[in-house]
C-alpha cells in the first residue's frame, strides 16, 4: 500500500504507429520499366524506321506509370487523381502532335501541247516537235519539311525525257530498270554500225528529293510521245533494205517482263521520225513510293489524273 501523501504513477500503453505500407516488387519493377520505356521510346522517335516500336515503347511506359500511381498504397487518393489526370492528358497530347500528325503528299498533273523552239524545251530538255509537255507537282501543303522522297512516276504514255521544273537540290532521276544499253545497227554492206539512242520507255522513272520545305513543291517535267510498235525481226537473219531507206529509219524494241508487267524501251535515230504516233494524250500518272515525314516513314500510291490534256 502507498503512504499517505504518496502518489502513484501509472502508465499507459501506447498504440503502436502504423507503418508505411511496404511496396510490392510488381509496384518496384512498373515504376522502372514505365520510366526506362518513355525514355527510350523518346529517343526511338528521332528514327524513322522505328517509330510505331518507338511509339508503343511510350504508351506502354504511360501505361505503367498510371499503374504504378494507382496501386501506390502511401499515396493519397486526391494526389493519384491528380497525377492520373496529368499522364493521361500527356497521352493524348502526344497521341495529336506526335502519332497522328497529317503528312500528305499532294499530288496534281498537268500537260501541254506548246510547240517550244527545237531543242529547247522546259527544265532544259533538248524538245522535238513529237514532244507532249507533261508536268507533276509533288507538294507539301504542311508546315514540317519531307525528306527522303523516293518515288516510281509512271505515266501512260512513254517519257521520252524528264527533268526538274523546281529549284530544290538534291534531286535525281533513273529509269526503273536503269538500263544503259550502247545498242548499233551495222550495214551489211560498209560493215559501219550506227548507233540507236534512246528515244524513249514507258517502264517509269526512279525520282529521289533528298528534301521538300514546307509549302513547297517538286514540280517535274517530263516529254512524253506516242510510239508505233515495230514489226518483230528474227535476230539471226539480217534486214533487207530498200533503196531508199537508211540506217536512220530504224527502230528497235527491248521489252522487259516482270511477273506480267510489261515494260518497254525504245531505241532509233533522233533523226526518224516514223517511229511515233501523230500524239500522245496523257491521261493518268501512277505514282508509288515512300517519304518520311513528322517522324516517321509513310507511303503513297495514286493514280493522278491528267487536266489539260489533248482533246481526243
Amino acid at each position: 500500500m502507498p503512504a499517505r501523501g504518496e502518489t502513484q504513477s501509472t502508465t499507459t500503453p501506447r498504440k503502436p504507429r502504423k507503418g508505411k505500407a511496404k511496396l510490392p516488387p510488381i509496384l518496384l519493377w512498373c515504376r522502372a520499366i514505365g520510366l526506362f520505356s518513355v525514355l527510350a521510346g523518346g529517343f526511338g522517335l528521332t528514327q524513322p524506321q522505328f517509330f510505331w516500336f518507338a511509339v508503343g515503347l511510350v504508351y506502354g511506359g504511360l501505361l505503367l506509370l498510371i499503374a504504378d500511381v494507382y496501386f501506390e498504397p502511401n499515396l493519397p487518393r486526391a494526389f493519384k487523381a491528380v497525377v492520373g489526370a496529368i499522364v493521361i492528358a500527356a497521352v493524348f497530347a502526344f497521341s495529336l502532335l506526335v502519332v497522328f500528325v497529317p503528312a500528305p503528299l499532294a499530288l496534281s498533273s498537268l500537260s501541254s501541247d506548246i510547240n517550244y523552239a527545237e531543242g529547247s524545251g522546259p527544265g532544259g530538255i533538248a524538245w522535238r516537235a513529237v514532244f507532249i509537255e507533261l508536268v507533276l507537282t509533288v507538294n507539301n501543303p504542311t508546315g514540317r519539311g519531307y525528306d527522303d522522297v523516293d518515288l516510281l512516276v509512271r505515266p501512260d504514255y512513254p517519257v521520252a525525257a524528264i527533268a526538274q521544273l523546281s529549284n530544290l537540290s538534291d534531286v535525281s532521276f533513273e529509269d526503273y530498270y536503269g538500263v544503259t544499253d550502247r545498242i548499233t545497227i551495222e550495214d551489211l554492206s560498209t560493215r559501219v554500225g550506227h548507233p540507236m539512242v534512246f528515244l524513249a520507255t514507258d517502264a517509269g522513272y526512279k525520282v529521289h528529293c533528298g528534301h521538300i520545305p514546307p509549302h513547297s513543291s517538286l514540280q517535274i517535267v517530263m516529254a512524253v510521245v506516242d510510239t508505233k510498235k515495230s514489226e518483230p525481226q528474227d535476230p539471226n537473219k539480217p534486214v533487207i533494205l530498200p533503196g531508199n531507206v537508211s540506217l536512220d529509219d530504224f527502230f528497235m524494241e527491248q521489252t522487259f517482263d516482270t511477273k506480267g508487267d510489261k515494260a518497254t524501251y525504245w531505241f532509233g535515230s533522233p533523226k526518224n521520225l516514223s517511229a511515233y504516233a501523230p500524239g500522245a494524250k496523257p491521261k493518268k500518272i501512277a505514282v508509288s513510293g515512300s517519304y518520311t515525314a513528322a517522324s516517321r516513314n509513310r507511303g503513297v500510291s495514286q493514280q493522278v489524273v491528267v487536266f489539260g490534256g489533248r482533246p481526243n
